[in-house]
């Protein structure tokens, strides 16, 4: 059993160091997408969308703005013509602090805090937090256009430029709010028994932001064309597809630098991982190789430099089928020469193993 669930982990390693590789590699297939296939489209233009560009990555600029209600969960709270909402909770609750290391004193204090501390830890008992009655959310619009072309949920999703807003803006609004059960203590509502001055244990304060309408620039793929066009997601093995949204106005050159510089520190954090996971997956394979096929080539490759060197020979087959992995759908030629680099390696591995 034990020898079943290292070959199981062996397996599980090497399985992840290959998708965690293609992660990673995924911010160099963006890249040569971006250097490519990347053409720009004009929302104003009466002609446009254009059915010469359905299918492809376009660049696109310009006001997105949706009719759309948007209801944030849990509060039930509706804005119209906002393209996302949020709203942050926090409650009134009990803390536990200890003064230092060695204090073995607990002392309890009161804090407005996002999330619930568990006051079933607490050493006093007698200090009780209630539940969360509301928890912190978002919530986008159905849609949205930016000229004559469609944004669905997908992409509203990716805007994270938030900006407050104040529901409690005039009696009208102020009584709105009220009526719903809140009240207003600018900049929150507040729910609870007490008040914003003077809160007690389990009250809740909440801010609440947006995302109005504005000047957006959009990296996605063009599906349909006329009144049928939207901006999709340019599909990408082990990732959820290249859908790029920035505030304002941004040319073509402005948002290749900035997705550049997402992709860099990304790109190495994933690889990294990938190289790890791995090299834990070669490692495992070296000494369970030992243990199952002494005197094979992997055996004395071990006894010669060592476990850790002979998994770092095998590693390029695990890396190299994630680097395939990443760039099979893009590029097949490129995708095909890193698999037969990786069969090569796997082909070596056997040999040794002989």
């Amino acid at each position: 059993m034990d020898q079943f669930l290292s070959l199981l982990f062996t397996a599980a390693a090497a399985l992840g160091g290959v998708w965690l590789t293609a992660n990673g590699e995924g911010a160099a297939v963006e890249a040569w997408i971006d250097g490519q296939t990347i053409v720009t489209a004009t929302p104003a233009d009466p002609t446009a969308p254009s059915e010469r560009l359905a299918g492809r990555l376009v660049h696109l600029r310009g006001q997105a703005t949706t009719d759309a209600d948007v209801t944030l969960p849990h509060t039930g709270l509706t804005a119209q013509g906002v393209l996302r909402l949020e709203q942050t909770v926090e409650m009134y609750q009990w803390v536990e602090r200890r003064s230092s290391k060695d204090d073995k004193q607990t002392h309890y204090h009161r804090s407005w805090r996002r999330d619930r501390v568990a006051s079933e830890w607490f050493d006093d008992r007698g200090y009780i937090n209630p539940p969360l009655a509301i928890a912190s959310a978002a919530a986008s619009a159905p849609h949205a256009m930016v000229g004559r072309y469609r944004l669905d949920r997908s992409a509203i999703d990716r805007m994270d430029w938030f900006a407050p807003l104040d529901l409690c803006g005039g009696a009208e609004a102020a009584a709105e709010v009220e009526s719903a059960g809140y009240r207003c203590a600018s900049p929150y509502l507040f729910l609870g028994t007490g008040t914003i001055d003077r809160p007690q244990i389990g009250d809740l304060r909440i801010k609440i932001r947006q995302i109005g309408p504005g000047p957006v620039t959009v990296i996605g793929r063009q599906t349909g064309a006329g009144a049928a066009a939207a901006i999709d997601r340019w599909p990408m093995s082990g990732r959820d597809g290249l859908l790029e949204v920035r505030q304002d106005h941004l040319d073509l050159e402005a948002m290749r630098a900035l997705r550049a510089g997402d992709a860099t520190f990304d790109r190495w954090a994933w690889m990294a991982g990938g190289v790890g996971a791995a090299w834990i997956g070669a490692t495992l394979f070296v000494v369970q190789a030992q243990t199952l096929w002494p005197g094979s080539g992997v055996d004395l490759m071990a006894r010669t430099i060592g476990e850790l060197g002979a998994a770092l020979v095998l590693v390029p087959t695990v890396v190299l089928s994630g680097a395939g992995l990443a760039w099979r759908e893009v590029d097949p030629a490129h995708g095909l020469a890193l698999f037969g680099l990786a069969a090569a390696g796997a082909v070596i591995a056997l040999v040794l193993l002989l």
